[in-house]
């Protein structure tokens, strides 16, 4: 029988402007899902804005600021990606 193991999320935060902050912070992340079920996080990692994927064909239309995305993988490997926002001063 296979051993199961705690799986550790990975993280990858990118240091912001003096205009920006992020919708939420890693200890909200950390507290709203239990350990291991996120595989990685990304917070303005892979992009600071969101796009569709040039493989979507039938792309709704949304209206405001997208500020978090959650994928579930082929591979069943969750990534949870934070795009920054622009801090009212």
């Amino acid at each position: 029988m296979a051993k199961e193991f705690a799986q550790q999320t990975r993280y990858h935060i990118v240091k912001l402007t003096k205009v920006e902050v992020f919708p939420c912070s890693k200890k909200d992340v950390k507290e709203s899902f239990e350990g291991g079920k996120l595989d990685w996080v990304s917070m303005g990692g892979i992009s600071k804005v969101f796009e569709f994927d040039h493989r979507c064909h039938h792309r709704p239309k949304i209206k405001g600021q997208v500020i978090a995305a959650l994928t579930v993988g082929r591979n069943n490997q969750s990534y949870f990606c934070l795009y920054p926002i622009r801090r009212d001063t």
